[in-house]
């Protein structure tokens, strides 16, 4: 079943069509005549074409391009004005009806000036209003610079009269509401000066009837960049296994931009720049002994570095290391741990920049225009080129339909050159889409596709039966399915998806079935996902998306290393089993699933799963890991549960499992009363083991009840053996241990209440969770930062914790 398919043509016409102008208002004067106003919103038209009722005595009257008012004098009585945008390609569709009486006062939907909803009066008394709540703006973005924070937003609405924006300043731990702000209309930015702290903003658009619903909250620390940092202390380095070092310091400064850290032997680029706040790196170093210092930098200065230390690292593979990269190997090879795509011998580049025309020859020096044009260009069966500028935009009118791979041995790329951000690539419904006619090598990096009309059906790359595929160091966002793999009329193979930041993956609710998934594969074979950023994939308060679904017909694979953050649902469900290594779920209502659709045993090690909850007060979760099968799960840690749900709330669920469960750190995993819902105490386990037949071991582990709750239940229908499991368990109207009130292996730590390792984001970062997903949504090739990667994360999780690393 091809899950997703977009096979017309969006626009039958050649050319393209204006996009309809917006916020259309009406205004009568004393002098009888009546003043249109309305906002250009295209870029291609040729003129606004106006219609009004009672009709114009010559018919509809045009005026040129660029155009933004007009004024009529239509004599004494109510008239209704409507206006839209047209070229050689089409008419666009018309704006809203405006109506106005030529005595001057306004009618129908309301009457502009007056004292708006907060007290306010709006800025254009006698304008057209149209009554009815306004869409709720969104993208909200904080950029701080000294002593000043600047607002940006994206505005939806057409009949907003100001914006709404509140204002909260952080107090130690606590957050204190500000005075406000407030942006008139059509505005999508505005300052507010302030001085040093940590500040958190949301805005709404409002009008007579009322506001739209609130943004999501920002956040954004203003520093004081007129004096030096103090120096950091402190400094530590340790072997964090597989040819790593783990650098530690102590952040003494509350004003620093970056850090500056030093090695000898040196980095490749000398010295590895670091942002604010950030206490650790992790370098892939290689075998040897290395030396390092840090200074802490702002505009006023650079503080004093700290002394030299060494660490003689022998963790990793013979014949490794020695590059100084950050964020880990994987596949692919490369620079620091990227796939090499340098351009073999024989291939063609051809180039495309926002300046550019299609009537060049592609160079470098001449580029094409558009990315259809650049394609076409491309030969089939050859390791070609196209490259799309970064820091430039496109707008797509349709797809672009991918029908041609690379050559036995090299990928054929769609990717970008130069500096500054990601190419952006706009469409309407699907970027590009591949559909197999026995194609294989493609690969897509270094791009930014949005979906300008999410929807169910809508995807930024869709590939159907294509074998070897790369998606590496792209962001893909705002789609119902911003990534999809799927066989056709061949099973796809070799996919590697690496790399990159996958983000609100959904649609309008309005829809059918609220059904969004970040990436999505089935039918396809020998895949590895690995060091991807996935965050807010799924509907809020759905039970059926999530960041990475891999259907039960795919073959085993590998999940390693990735962050899953704020999902609707899961935070991974890879129901063929495989393995799963490293990976970090930060508030997922389910931290990670993994079933045994195919045979095999599942590998479950070394992933952190922090914070999970519910999905809606109907479908109430709370499970850390739910692993299914034959398996080993080992070396994880999971804590701070909020799910309060009943027989589901349990930190490793372990459904029909024979093998291994095994030196396992559970912190916290209980129901909290004070939220509600259906379970009570009983429901929250440290480890469940569900029905079955076979064996299990069951060793090592260490489950922290601090509230009510079970810390270890099995069914009687499955052996389980094991010692050295370690419990801290609060008394309430429960026991331990279900259904016995004992059980083997299993002894307690004692009747002193533990310390709390406290390894949530906010303690091990120094940075809420909405603030380190926002620095991990900034990773790319360009901008890649080992301490805002999973790995990087749960090194630090596990030294808290005392739980083993990957190669120790």
């Amino acid at each position: 079943m091809v899950l997703l398919g977009v096979t017309a043509d969006l626009h039958a016409q050649a050319g393209r069509r204006p996009t309809a102008p917006a916020k259309l208002t009406a205004a009568a004067g004393q002098d009888g005549a009546v003043r249109l106003n309305w906002a250009d919103r295209s870029s291609n038209e040729q003129g606004f074409l106006i219609t009004r009722q009672p009709a114009f005595p010559g018919g509809d009257v045009t005026v040129g391009a660029n155009v933004t008012t007009f004024t009529d004098t239509p004599g004494a009585g109510t008239f209704s004005y409507r206006v839209a945008a047209f070229n050689a390609a089409g008419t666009s569709s018309y704006t809203s009806a405006a109506r106005v009486s030529a005595s001057g006062a306004t009618s129908s939907t309301g009457t502009g000036g007056g004292a708006g909803p907060d007290g306010l009066v709006t800025p254009n008394p006698g304008g057209q209003i149209y009554l009815g709540i306004p869409a709720a703006p969104s993208h909200l973005a904080a950029t701080p610079s000294s002593n000043q924070v600047l607002l940006t937003w994206w505005d939806h609405a057409d009949n907003e009269i100001f914006f709404n924006i509140e204002k909260q300043v952080q107090v130690g731990q606590q957050w204190q509401n500000a005075e406000g702000l407030h942006a008139w209309i059509d505005n999508v930015s505005i300052i507010d000066p302030v001085g040093p702290g940590t500040y958190r903003y949301r805005i709404r658009a409002c009008q007579f009837a009322g506001c739209s619903s609130f943004t999501d909250w920002v956040t954004v620390s203003v520093i004081d960049l007129t004096t030096p940092p103090a120096a950091p202390s402190g400094l530590t380095a340790s072997d964090a296994g597989s040819g790593r070092a783990l650098v530690s310091w102590t952040d003494n400064s509350n004003n620093e931009t970056s850090f500056k850290l030093e090695r000898n032997p040196a980095f490749a680029s000398g010295v590895i720049t670091l942002n604010a706040n950030v206490t650790s790196y992790i370098d892939d170093c290689g075998n040897g002994s290395f030396s390092y210092r840090v200074r802490s930098t702002n505009a006023a200065g650079t503080s004093n570095p700290t002394g030299w230390v060494s660490v003689n690292i022998a963790s990793g593979s013979t014949g490794g290391g020695g590059g100084g990269g950050t964020g880990g190997g994987g596949s692919g090879g490369g620079t620091e741990g990227w796939t090499d795509l340098t351009a073999p011998a024989g291939a063609q580049v051809f180039y495309v920049a926002a300046n550019g025309s299609d009537s060049n020859p592609g160079t470098q020096a001449a580029p094409f225009r558009t990315i259809q044009r650049g394609y076409q260009a491309l030969r089939d069966g050859q390791p070609d080129q196209l490259l799309l500028r970064c820091g430039d935009s496109w707008t797509l009118t349709d797809q672009v339909t991918i029908t041609k791979g690379g050559s036995a041995t090299n990928y054929q790329v769609i990717g970008s050159y130069g500096s500054g951000p990601r190419p952006k690539i706009s469409a309407p419904q699907v970027a590009f889409r591949g559909e197999s006619i026995g194609k294989r090598r493609i690969a897509f990096t270094g791009l930014d596709i949005v979906c300008s009309n999410p929807r169910e059906d809508s995807s930024c790359i869709i590939l159907l039966g294509w074998k070897d595929i790369l998606v590496e160091d792209c962001h893909l966002h705002e789609a119902g399915y911003p990534l999809v793999i799927q066989g056709f009329n061949t099973r796809s193979s070799g996919v590697r998806v690496r790399r990159n930041v996958i983000t609100e993956a959904s649609y309008p609710t309005s829809q059918a079935h609220a059904r969004a998934v970040g990436l999505y594969m089935d039918l396809t074979d020998d895949w590895v996902i690995e060091e991807n950023v996935f965050d807010k994939c799924g509907i809020t308060g759905s039970m059926f998306g999530r960041p990475v679904y891999i259907q039960s017909d795919c073959s085993r694979g590998t999940y390693r290393e990735n962050i899953m953050a704020r999902s609707c649902a899961e935070g991974v469900q890879v129901r063929t089993g495989g393995i799963v290594h490293n990976n970090l779920s930060l508030r997922n209502p389910i931290g990670m699933f993994v079933g045994d659709a195919q045979p095999g045993t599942n590998d479950v090690q070394f992933n952190v799963v922090v914070e999970s909850g519910d999905i809606n007060t109907t479908d109430r979760r709370g499970i850390g890991l739910h692993i299914g099968g034959p398996s080993i799960v080992k070396n994880n840690v999971l804590g701070y549960n909020t799910g309060t749900g009943w027989g589901s709330t349990k930190g490793i669920y372990l459904g029909s499992v024979t093998g291994e469960c095994s030196n396992n750190y559970v912190f916290d995993w209980t129901r909290d009363p004070a939220l509600g819902g259906p379970g009570d105490v009983h429901e929250a386990q440290g480890i469940h083991l569900e029905s079955g037949s076979g064996s299990i071991t069951i060793a090592n582990n260490t489950i922290f009840q601090i509230r009510p709750g079970i810390v270890y239940e099995k069914s009687s229908t499955i052996s389980a053996s094991g010692s050295g499991n370690r419990y801290w368990w609060t008394p309430g109207n429960n026991q331990p241990f279900r259904p016995n009130s004992s059980a083997p292996g299993w002894t307690t730590i004692g009747s002193t209440m533990p310390t709390d390792p406290q390894f949530r984001v906010q303690n091990i970062t120094g940075m809420t969770l909405e603030a380190f997903i926002a620095e991990a949504r900034k990773q790319s090739r360009q901008n890649w930062r080992s301490e805002f990667t999973a790995n990087g994360f749960n090194t630090l999780v596990r030294a808290r914790v005392q739980v083993a690393n990957p190669g120790s």
